[in-house]
């Protein structure tokens, strides 16, 4: 159905709920989405438009070793990377000379192509363990691909990544704040790759600071609901309450990202609250990480 009618991509979504639709488990939600992203796996095999599962980072926690890699998914048809020799699996190791070292940088040097007029490509990749040149049009294109409307000239990859800047603006804050025990609070499916991220990359913290890593549980929507992006700031002050009382003290310093208030210029949650009232009522300090939502 999706190849007839021309599909740009197809996404498959894991199917979620709240305690608003279901306050008992509807289902085993490890089985469930491990099922779903085999058979959305199967089926890029087998369409000439690129699968997408949603949300990504669920996809390449189950299946990568290595996170944030700029591996290519998929191809979107007629799109100027369709002409480039592109293969799903590929990960792109240079665009235009520019050396590419993550997904974010790979996603943002394709948009500056895209914006850019720029007339071709020229790229390389690891493919299958060897390193394959690729090059081709950049501005020719027809249905289903459009440039006011497409991305990445049609490249698609498994998510949108994290950004290395989020390192340095988080070592920023610390340094900022004087603080010695710090606690970042993040989400089950961002963890995995902050953790790689701060593995490769450590932060060079004041001496005797120390950076704990935690995640809220979604009390608020419950259900099987992961995303960070729909924490509230009550999550967040049970959070903070309860590892405060786990550990015996409680964190100089909180860092959130935020992205869960991102709805409003003021800093509110998805219930009006505001992400002020986590240190008013926690007596803990709390800095916000800007961030983009790791949705796409």
């Amino acid at each position: 159905y999706a190849a007839g009618c021309g599909a740009r991509l197809v996404q498959v979504n894991l199917p979620g709920y709240s305690r608003f639709f279901s306050p008992r488990p509807l289902f085993d939600t490890e089985e469930v989405w491990g099922a779903v992203v085999r058979v959305a796996q199967d089926l890029r095999g087998g369409l000439p438009c690129p699968v997408v599962v949603s949300p990504a980072l669920y996809e390449e926690n189950l299946t990568r070793v290595r996170k944030n890699l700029p591996e290519v998914i998929g191809v979107v048809p007629n799109s100027p990377a369709s002409s480039w020799g592109l293969r799903q699996g590929d990960v792109i190791l240079t665009l235009n000379g520019i050396r590419v070292l993550n997904r974010p940088q790979a996603r943002d040097l394709l948009t500056l192509l895209q914006e850019s007029g720029e007339r071709r490509v020229s790229l390389s990749v690891l493919r299958g363990g060897r390193t394959v040149e690729l090059e081709g049009e950049a501005r020719r294109c027809s249905y289903p691909f459009d440039f006011h409307t497409g991305t990445h000239l049609g490249v698609v990859f498994m998510g949108s990544g994290l950004r290395l800047t989020y390192l340095e603006d988080l070592e920023g804050i610390i340094r900022g704040s004087g603080a010695r025990r710090v606690l970042f609070l993040t989400s089950r499916l961002v963890r995995p790759t902050l953790e790689q991220m701060l593995r490769e990359h450590p932060p060079c913290l004041p001496e005797g600071a120390e950076l704990h890593l935690s995640v809220p549980e979604n009390r608020f929507f419950g259900g099987n609901i992961l995303l960070g992006d729909l924490l509230v700031v009550q999550d967040f002050i049970d959070h903070l309450r309860e590892w405060a009382e786990r550990k015996g003290y409680r964190p100089d310093l909180a860092v959130i990202p935020s992205s869960p208030f991102h709805l409003s210029g003021w800093g509110r949650d998805l219930t009006g609250r505001v992400y002020l009232d986590i240190a008013r009522e926690t007596g803990i300090r709390v800095e916000l990480l800007r961030c983009e939502t790791v949705m796409d």
